[in-house]
């Protein structure tokens, strides 16, 4: 694909051209203006360090406004500095929605109750499920490596399914790909299956032990087409499980222990809707909520014994706090993953011993889920945070992150000693020293610059005030030097420099000094404490899927 993209035609063409050719429908047109500028786009969030799902957000959103506006400029040269624009607003947009969610749980963490310290503390046994459920510290994000998004069909095999775990020899989807029914996405079409009391369903999971984040932005269809599941209890989800280590030979009842958050048809066929379900020694309690919205974006968060499910509005807006729960019995290592149950009617009937060993091909099943891509994270909270009664049962609610800023912080009464220190749920880690790369400094980008880019910004001439020579040592602890670094990085992603007329260096080349400044500043960034979020690139499959849009 990178080699045709090079040898065709529409390479060359102007933009005014590709624009409009992209007015009478050519896909050809719109690949080539993306494989233009999505560097120059891209540079944007990533700078910024914002997670997969949110640059997705930000790309997508920036070529939204493009499709709109972009035939409306007149003067070519302005396009890469409109484009900076749009990105650099879409992206501050995005950051300050992650910063209120950071607000939304600091509310929760300062409103909620404090635990009563037992006079005679005791701790509990090695075998005891809670002792898997303290919270632990973790400097490094070691689940960013279990996360998928689904734009390599082979990284199927890096994912487990219960029925094979558990030796039923029962697979109870009929689908079940990355990237054959649709590019970049899971698929997951189930037969007539569910999860409720000691009838298991369909879990494709990956083990984690410890605290974590999950999140995933579904669509849930009927078979038929774009429509909502026609069937009770169609849905698509995060399941969170304890592993069981049994066959069908040594299965027995009780012994289901789980939290899900779905989205798909409940009690109400034909329409949108949440479900959320707690299971203890299988015994379900499930919630259902109404919603306008035709696919979600939906997180769960485990802080020792306390789960929180999220959910975020597609178009836009806050993280939301959908319900939390106090789940002390659940151990240190989970199955997580996705989950699809679909026809109700179909199957209650069905014993479970029986439903759980095999699969049922006379129902009416009613469900397609595609999954984006499914996200983990190692969340980082202070001792202290850990510490609040995050999922006290007794104050379980919706939290709508837009109202927070309007409701006042509750302030202590005179009787009162106010609490020393504010919670936070996000801590920085402890600072390290920089070490600058100088051997990749001097090996490939010294020469690079020297050989590019001191001819206009070198001890002869200066366009813009700018000296490679003088501007940029290899020092990324210095603000003010990274952000030149930044600057040079803008330029080498949109493409600008080395100007029209000046002999350009090899993709290759250029490619190895972005990635060398992008990691020079993320080291950089660690060492002072910034806030880090784990990246990942944006995959080609959501490139099409813009384009398609």
């Amino acid at each position: 694909e990178r080699n045709q993209a090079m040898t065709d035609p529409l390479k060359n063409r102007s933009d005014a051209e590709l624009i409009a050719m992209c007015k009478d429908g050519s896909d050809r047109a719109w690949a080539a203006l993306i494989e233009r500028y999505k560097n120059l786009i891209y540079s944007i969030p990533a700078r910024n360090q914002l997670p997969e799902h949110l640059r997705d957000e930000v790309f997508q959103s920036v070529w939204a406004i493009t499709v709109k506006h972009l035939g409306q400029l007149r003067d070519p040269q302005s396009r890469p500095a409109w484009l900076i624009r749009i990105s650099q607003r879409e992206t501050w947009r995005a950051v300050r929605a992650a910063r209120e969610l950071g607000r939304v749980l600091a509310k929760l963490l300062k409103e909620l109750p404090r635990p009563v310290a037992s006079t005679t503390p005791t701790q509990p046994p090695s075998n005891s499920p809670t002792t898997g459920a303290q919270p632990t510290t973790v400097a490094n994000d070691d689940l960013a490596l279990l996360s998928d998004e689904f734009d390599d069909p082979k990284t199927i095999t890096n994912w487990l399914r219960v029925y094979q775990v558990e030796k039923t020899n029962a697979n109870q989807l009929e689908r079940f790909d990355i990237g054959r029914t649709e590019r970049g996405k899971m698929t997951l079409m189930p037969f007539t299956s569910s999860w409720f009391r000691d009838w298991r369903g369909v879990l494709v999971h990956k083990r984690v032990r410890g605290d974590f984040i999950v999140t995933t932005h579904i669509q849930a269809t009927g078979r038929s087409g774009n429509r909502p599941p026609a069937r009770q209890y169609s849905l698509a989800g995060i399941m969170v499980r304890t592993p069981r280590n049994v066959t069908p030979q040594t299965w027995r009842p009780g012994g289901e222990n789980y939290i899900f958050l779905s989205f798909g048809t409940a009690d109400k066929p034909g329409r949108y809707q949440f479900e959320v379900k707690t299971t203890i020694n299988s015994d379900s309690k499930l919630e259902i909520n109404d919603t306008n919205q035709s696919e979600a974006l939906i997180r769960v968060m485990r802080i020792g014994a306390h789960f929180i499910l999220l959910r975020k509005p597609v178009d836009g807006g806050a993280w939301q706090v959908h319900r939390r729960y106090h789940r002390p019995n659940m151990p240190e290592e989970l199955q997580i993953g996705m989950t699809v149950y679909t026809d109700w009617r179909g199957m209650q009937n069905v014993p479970p011993p029986r439903h759980n060993r095999t699969v049922i091909r006379n129902g009416n099943p009613d469900l397609i889920a595609r999954f984006n891509y499914f996200g983990f994270q190692r969340p980082q909270m202070s001792a202290e945070a850990r510490q609040r009664a995050l999922s006290n049962p007794a104050s379980v609610s919706t939290i709508a992150a837009t109202n927070v800023p309007s409701v006042p912080t509750p302030q202590p009464t005179p009787q009162t000693k106010p609490t020393p220190t504010t919670p936070q749920p996000i801590v920085r880690p402890p600072a390290t020293p920089l070490v600058a790369d100088k051997r990749g400094y001097e090996k490939f980008v010294a020469p690079f610059l020297s050989k590019h880019c001191v001819k206009c910004h070198g001890p002869r001439k200066q366009e813009g005030d700018f000296r490679t020579d003088e501007h940029l040592p290899n020092d990324f602890s210095d603000r003010s030097i990274a952000a030149k670094w930044s600057e040079v990085l803008n330029m080498l992603n949109s493409g600008d420099m080395p100007p029209e007329g000046e002999r350009r260096p090899k993709q290759s080349e250029m490619n190895r000094v972005a990635e060398w400044i992008t990691q020079q500043q993320r080291i950089a960034e660690d060492g002072r404490g910034d806030k880090r979020i784990v990246l990942r690139r944006l995959n080609r499959a959501e490139y099409n899927n813009t384009i398609r849009d």
